[in-house]
């Protein structure tokens, strides 16, 4: 009786000890997983903003050299229409030429440059870093690979922050232009303008692609959300103060996002430029004209909004562009392509079958409305009636076209194609005898010159379709039945 007792407890601890010992197991698994999925994470997110980072830099460097070229321009434009603007220009420390020496900054320098607040993105990359530590650290996993990401999250946000600070002398240089001389006309400063809006612009477009993240980014953030405690990591790592606290310098508190003198001057500095004195003088004296007119108790509550009012329009009286903005200028060459991919079927006639074509073509937006480019046609023969179904090749062809978008997803469609027929690969040299050859058909190549209307409509984010109705002018020389001719297109960014 007390042997079998002692038995029965035997196989109780030893089951317990397997279940703890499997739970374990499962713990250390499922803690080794949210390492791998926050270490993938971390990486796709580093690597992206590196390459960002590179091309912004690559962008600004572009940008000035030509804003140098520009410069140049309106100095010599400057010196002949106002030469006491053009002493201010001079006595300038800054210059675009300057800006873009600083480009590659010695590690001093990227230190002593970049103590700024904090960054959203890079802190919300150490809160999963800080997460999956702590995960790592519960189950008793080695994983020293993982301080390697708190060097290169710092490294990554002095480069990000080192950006920004060259956008804000490049915008600091170009408001200093601006204020130089207000009333005259300068033509070289609207040059400038241009440059800089679509610069930015393209580093902003680099900016939205660097922030979509790819499939694999989304596999490791959709298994982070879902284990126990990362949202709160992640909050804890981005949120912002909510209260100010005692024995605080300006710069901490700058840090926390609250503004101080220092930071309003900096502000505006980079709003008006250079010119914040001159700015100030010429605001001063329409206070002092507009005080003047003003009696009764409420004279300085007047006063204090007569000079928001001021500033704010000296603000947008610098800041407003001179010129017509076209929003595709902004964007890089590879975000200005569209792609093409369409079909058509045509009725077969006495002496030709029925053909489907197919073709591709890519296309380079110009306007937002209006875009261009070249393309590939497959002409695939389908036999003559649903009886006497043959599939044969009738050949290929290469099209030039336009398109215009009006409004509600109307616009025009123009397309010259050429087509080079099966004989010329089949070594065919005789016309067939019902051909009357003409200038845009011939026994080896036929013409198209087609334009008319579509109707695009949106299937998705990326893509979207479109129906056109075209009319061929060629029609009667290829011996079609109809010169109407019907297609169906996909558009993809």
């Amino acid at each position: 009786m007390h042997h079998s007792y002692t038995s029965t407890l035997l196989k109780l601890l030893l089951c317990g000890c397997t279940l703890l010992l499997s739970g374990v197991a499962a713990l250390a698994q499922e803690e080794a997983q949210i390492i791998q999925n926050g270490k993938r994470y971390l990486d796709l997110n580093i690597h992206t903003l590196n390459r960002y980072s590179q091309r912004a830099i690559h962008q600004q460097k572009l940008l000035l050299r030509k804003l140098k070229k520009k410069e140049e321009r309106f100095a010599r434009q400057l010196k002949q229409k106002d030469s006491a603007a053009y002493a201010r220009y001079k006595s300038q420390s800054l210059s675009y030429d300057s800006i873009s020496h600083m480009l590659h900054p010695d590690s001093a320098t990227l230190v002593a440059k970049t103590k700024r607040g904090a960054n959203k993105v890079i802190d919300s990359l150490k809160g999963v870093q800080a997460f999956i530590q702590a995960n790592a650290a519960k189950a008793g996993i080695g994983a020293p690979e993982l301080g390697k990401y708190t060097g290169e999250l710092g490294s990554l946000q002095q480069k990000l922050d080192y950006n920004e600070y060259i956008n804000e002398l490049i915008n600091q240089h170009t408001n200093g232009l601006k204020g130089l001389s207000p009333k005259a006309n300068i033509p070289a400063l609207s040059g400038i303008e241009q440059q800089l809006f679509y610069g930015k612009s393209k580093i902003a477009a680099w900016k939205q692609v660097a922030e979509e993240p790819s499939k694999l980014e989304e596999k490791a953030l959709e298994y982070l959300q879902g284990t126990k405690g990362f949202d709160g990591a992640l909050s804890k790592a981005t949120a912002d103060p909510n209260s100010m606290q005692a024995g605080m310098s300006s710069d901490d508190l700058e840090r926390m996002g609250f503004q101080t003198k220092t930071s309003v001057n900096k502000a505006l500095q980079q709003k008006l430029g250079s010119n914040i004195g001159q700015v100030q003088q010429q605001m001063g004296t329409q206070l002092s004209e507009w005080q003047d007119k003003t009696q009764g108790a409420l004279a300085e509550v007047r006063q204090a909004k007569q000079e928001i009012k001021l500033t704010t329009q000296q603000v947008k009286n610098i800041q407003k562009p001179s010129f017509k903005i076209n929003p595709m200028r902004g964007k890089p060459f590879r975000l200005r392509l569209e792609r093409q991919y369409d079909f058509q079927a045509v009725r077969a006639t006495n002496e030709k079958p029925a053909l489907l074509n197919l073709s591709a073509s890519i296309g380079y937006k110009h306007t937002p409305s209006f875009s261009y480019g070249i393309g590939a046609i497959g002409h695939l023969g389908l036999g003559k009636n649903w009886s006497n179904v043959h599939f044969s090749f009738e050949g290929i062809g290469v099209r030039a076209y336009s398109r215009i978008q009006w409004r509600y997803g109307i616009g025009g469609y123009a397309a010259y194609e050429r087509t080079w027929k099966e004989n010329v690969f089949t070594g065919g040299d005789n016309d067939p005898p019902e051909l009357t050859p003409s200038v845009h058909n011939t026994a080896t190549y036929s013409d198209a010159l087609v334009a008319g209307i579509e109707k695009q409509y949106k299937i998705s984010t990326k893509y979207s379709g479109a129906i056109q109705l075209l009319v061929d002018v060629y029609w009667k020389e290829k011996g079609l039945r109809s010169p109407f001719v019907i297609r169906f297109a996909t558009l993809g960014k």
